[in-house]
């Protein structure tokens, strides 16, 4: 049988492998789709790493997915990922939080400090400007459709809404759509943040079943069809969810990620879904990059920093 080559555990150096696989119809070890389905795996310390046959290209997971965020951040994040909008995904976005490669890790460090700190205003003011009016107080925060703190009487409203709005839209409650981020700026309006960390931005085919539910009885789009061709699926609904959730008052859409995500055919598309929108003072689009946010953070705390560089770097 096949093996993998072994791997030493990080923290504690014992070598993980070799581990004779039984591979599948083209030859691959079999996928791995959470902790559990790691072949290598340190039980003692509760680290694994992905099948992949290649050592540098393995993934490292966690079996206690709050370890992938700074110890700093930990409190509350399971609880956040149990009150996500999604409910039949919760289970599945918990395993994939294990993943050092993930997005929702990511989202969930960075946000929760700029809460923590006193920093979202300052961020939002001075990266995404999305009002002349600028917020008088901190934002309130939701990710992934849960209030950040789950007490939060701003967010927890906001969700409520949310709710209600995608009803009306006609989504199914089980499945329901969770933006990355979501802020209330209050006067100021929402600010709605599609975060990519190494994936591109979710583009599905112009015949995709669900377009017409976030096409149809609104008007804030300028072309349907060149949108459907552009393929941006994912940044169309978020718009239409977010001007509808912000109603009378400014609402900007932001497509966090990193600096490839806005160059060569990507950005095409990106400028190309852009056109489609109807767009004014009070209903804007930004493109932001991670290291154009992160550089708006006065002295971040020196643990922060390590994080931020990495993520830089497209390491998370």
């Amino acid at each position: 049988m096949p093996e993998l080559v072994a791997i030493a555990c990080p923290d504690c150096g014992k070598a993980l492998g070799p581990i004779a696989y039984s591979p599948d119809d083209q030859g691959s070890p079999p996928t791995t789709v959470s902790y559990a389905t790691c072949l290598r795996r340190c039980e003692d310390c509760g680290v694994g790493f992905s099948n992949a046959r290649d050592a540098s290209c393995v993934t490292k997971i966690y079996r206690d997915p709050t370890r992938n965020v700074p110890a700093p951040l930990r409190g509350g994040l399971l609880e956040t990922l149990g009150l996500a909008m999604n409910v039949r995904n919760r289970e599945n976005k918990r395993e994939k939080l294990a993943f050092e490669t993930s997005e929702d890790a990511a989202t969930w460090t960075v946000f929760r400090y700029l809460q923590n700190a006193g920093l979202l205003r300052l961020v939002v003011e001075a990266r995404v400007r999305a009002s002349t009016r600028a917020p008088a107080d901190e934002p309130a925060l939701l990710l992934w459709g849960a209030p950040v703190p789950a007490g939060d009487v701003r967010a927890r409203a906001i969700r409520t809404r949310l709710g209600e709005i995608l009803c009306a839209i006609g989504e199914n409650p089980d499945w329901f759509s969770e933006p990355d981020v979501a802020l209330d700026l209050g006067l100021a309006g929402i600010v709605m943040i599609e975060v990519k960390h190494r994936s591109p931005n979710d583009r599905k085919d112009p015949d995709y079943g669900g377009w017409p539910r976030y096409l149809a009885d609104t008007d804030v789009f300028a072309d349907t069809a060149t949108l459907r061709r552009s393929g941006h699926y994912e940044l169309a609904r978020n718009w239409r969810i977010g001007c509808d959730l912000a109603g009378d008052r400014p609402f900007t859409l932001v497509n966090l990620g990193p600096e490839a995500l806005f160059e060569g055919v990507e950005g095409e598309r990106l400028a190309e879904f852009e056109r489609c929108l109807r767009t004014g003072e009070t209903r804007r689009f930004r493109r932001l990059s991670w290291p154009v946010l992160l550089d708006a953070l006065p002295k971040p705390e020196s643990w922060f920093a390590d994080y931020a560089a990495r993520l830089r770097g497209g390491r998370g």
